[in-house]
């Protein structure tokens, strides 16, 4: 209970005979007699006048009973003792958030086993040692990779030899391609000059020198044929004899023979010799020149051929060197060296799934688990959540104050270092809480360091901005209606309700504004002093006086479209029809209690429902937990109200609640509590 909460004890006083008593209604209690009857049943005028009074005055204090006060002239000389209260206060403001969340360092580094699939723990430094920069603090299993290193090495060499053979391979390819192709365009040249010599060289002199021996047969002919026609006339003479004249007879024909085999061979070489040989030369002209293409397309395909084998042996030696590599990462990744100073906390599994793993030599590490956090103790932050009503008010850069344990005094400060600017994930329990993330960072030094342990629960105040010199009281003695402001102030004369303006609050308490002006539609006294006790949490230690409130204020009907959340998970509508609100309420026995029932407008009970549970609803997102509740009276009961057991209160339940406890009160005469 906060300090500044007084609760007082019941005291009893003897200076007040019985009959001056009253009750905690303001009534006049007691039992004793107010006048007499003589025996013969008649009344005197004397008791008839003092019976008049008493009623007078009965009448008189009823009155003021249903106007909040009584008069002073029959009043209390004391306060109740009975109700929990708090004095009006006039002081500073400060207007913050406050916010819960954990400690953690502003410079964290988590440690995790990067070395594939499962290994143990071979050492690591006891928990809570003051590691430097480059120390060693973990060594992993890696007598596994140790031995697939050594084979690894073995085919990383043969993938090597194999590639540099690959390579030899191609350049050999490349110098018998060129040969080869070298050759086939020297036969490709050879064939054309062959062409070329014949059409130029071979042909021209073959038909030159069968032209010649025509040329030659046909003197030969003409020779022979004078020499004979010379022997004729010589013989005739009787100068040649037989034989001579025979034998120029058979060299004319022998002449003719000549010069006819010479024309012969001559339309020979033009005719079938020249066209044989050209057509030759050019066939093999074009065979030397397919040759060529065959070679080029052949040389290319073997060093294509060649390359290709070399690639794929540059892919395996490449495949092996990462291999090796990676078992090299892999032995250099057992042994876990501090990137920076801290203190060695071992982290802990918080998997769901599985049991909580032990850190500690020979136990057994998965990838990627975490093994040792490496906080820098010097640089603290608290981690918290902002709710989405309260995001507004924070900002980066603002002061905060943060206390570290409940049982601690000591207070720290610091300012907001960032702000979400996008809510977190809302959780399945509760899909509409939506909360952002705002880091506080703690400003310490050596000495106010100490302490600061990661994981800490810690209180943090954003300080919003600070209002001087107000009126101020607690958030609990505040009461809504129609939105308007009141309070229940503890006078001698008894409990008094007052109409005041709220200004800004930081959850704790509230300012109340001094007006002034007057106010012209108030139905109850205007504002409080510095000093009254105010009444906290007045709709459960005062129900009858609060009936007197919702009497003059009565809730303006809710419509079903403006309650929100108006039906809950199972479909059932958040209002109830307004049942009972209009009916007479009924004492034991089903008979009226001898009470008028309290007119209410239409919708009167759910509109009513509604906006206690409003009120109720702190952080505005449709539903009442437990929180929100602790310490009130409706903390007692909350698991009977909770009936779907989900651990919170919506609008449907609570209205039901409701209606049960306002039968109770008919039923009972209004006697009972909340």
């Amino acid at each position: 209970m906060p300090h500044n909460i007084r609760h007082h004890r019941r005291q009893s006083s003897s200076r007040f005979p019985k009959w001056g008593r009253t009750n905690n209604r303001g009534c006049l209690g007691g039992s004793g007699r107010v006048g007499k009857t003589s025996r013969t049943g008649k009344i005197g005028k004397g008791t008839l006048f003092l019976l008049t009074v008493v009623v007078l005055v009965a009448g008189g204090v009823a009155y003021a009973t249903v106007e909040g006060k009584l008069p002073n002239w029959f009043s209390r000389t004391t306060v109740r003792t009975d109700l929990v209260t708090s004095p009006v206060k006039r002081g500073d403001l400060r207007i913050s958030v406050i916010a819960t969340g954990n400690l953690d360092s502003a410079s964290n580094v988590t440690l995790s086993s990067n070395v594939q699939g499962q290994t143990k723990i071979i050492s690591i430094v006891p928990e809570g040692t003051q590691a430097y920069e480059g120390m060693v603090l973990v060594k992993l299993d890696a007598s596994v990779y140790q031995d697939n290193l050594d084979q690894q090495v073995i085919a990383l060499k043969q993938a090597e030899s194999l590639r540099d053979q690959a390579k030899d391979a191609v350049q050999i390819q490349q110098n018998l391609n060129d040969s080869e192709i070298a050759t086939a365009q020297l036969e490709l040249d050879l064939a054309a000059l062959d062409l070329e010599k014949y059409e130029l060289g071979d042909y021209p002199v073959l038909k030159t020198a069968a032209e010649s021996k025509i040329t030659l047969a046909k003197e030969k002919l003409a020779q022979s044929k004078d020499a004979y026609a010379f022997a004729k006339r010589q013989s005739k003479k009787g100068y040649v004899n037989q034989n001579d004249l025979e034998q120029k007879r058979v060299a004319v024909t022998t002449a003719e023979l000549e010069l006819q085999t010479a024309v012969l061979e001559l339309v020979v070489l033009e005719n079938f010799q020249y066209k044989r040989d050209i057509a030759e030369k050019k066939s093999q002209a074009e065979q030397t020149k397919s040759e060529l293409v065959r070679e080029q397309q052949k040389a290319e395909a073997a060093l294509n051929q060649a390359k290709a084998n070399y690639e794929a042996c540059v892919l395996t030696a490449e495949v092996e060197k990462t291999k090796h590599d990676k078992l090299v990462e892999q032995i250099a990744e057992c042994t876990i060296v501090a990137p920076q100073s801290g203190q060695v906390i071992y982290a802990v599994s918080d998997s769901r799934r599985s049991q909580e793993r032990v850190i500690e030599e020979g136990a057994t590490v998965d990838n990627r688990q975490a093994i040792i956090k490496l906080p820098d103790l010097s640089q603290m932050q608290v981690d918290t959540r902002i709710h989405e009503s309260k995001i507004g008010l924070v900002q980066a850069d603002m002061p905060a104050v943060i206390k570290v344990s409940r049982k601690s005094s000591r207070f720290h400060n610091g300012y907001v270092k960032s702000v979400a600017s996008v809510p977190n994930s809302p959780s399945w329990r509760q899909p509409d809480l939506r909360e952002y993330t705002a880091v506080i960072y703690i400003e310490t030094d050596d000495s106010s360091a100490e302490g600061l342990k990661p994981g800490l629960t810690a209180e943090v105040e954003i300080i919003s901005d600070v209002l001087h010199d107000v009126l101020k009281i607690p958030v609990q003695a505040l009461v809504a209606r129609n939105g308007k402001q009141f309070v229940f102030v503890n006078k001698v004369t008894g409990p008094e309700i007052r109409r005041v303006f709220a200004g800004a609050t930081n959850d704790v308490e509230t300012e109340v504004r001094e007006i002034e002006t007057p106010v012209a539609d108030a139905k109850f006294p205007v504002g409080v002093t510095e000093g009254e006790e105010v009444i906290l949490a007045p709709r459960t230690s005062l129900p009858e006086l609060f009936t007197v409130l919702e009497d003059a204020e009565p809730e303006k009907a809710v419509k079903q479209s403006d309650v929100p959340g108006g039906k809950d998970r199972s479909g059932r509508s958040g209002a109830r029809d307004g049942k009972a609100s209009g009916k007479q309420s009924k004492g034991p026995g089903g008979k009226p209690s001898g009470k008028s029932p309290k007119k209410k407008p239409a919708g009167g009970a759910a509109g009513g429902a509604a906006a206690i549970f409003k009120t109720m609803d702190k952080n505005g997102d449709g539903v009442i937990t437990k929180d929100e509740v602790a310490g009130g009276a409706m903390a007692a009961g909350f698991s009977k109200t909770d009936t779907n057991s989900d651990e919170k209160i919506d609008l449907a339940e609570f209205e039901v609640a409701m209606a049960a406890y306002a039968k109770k009160r008919g039923a009972g005469g209004g006697g009972g509590s909340q």
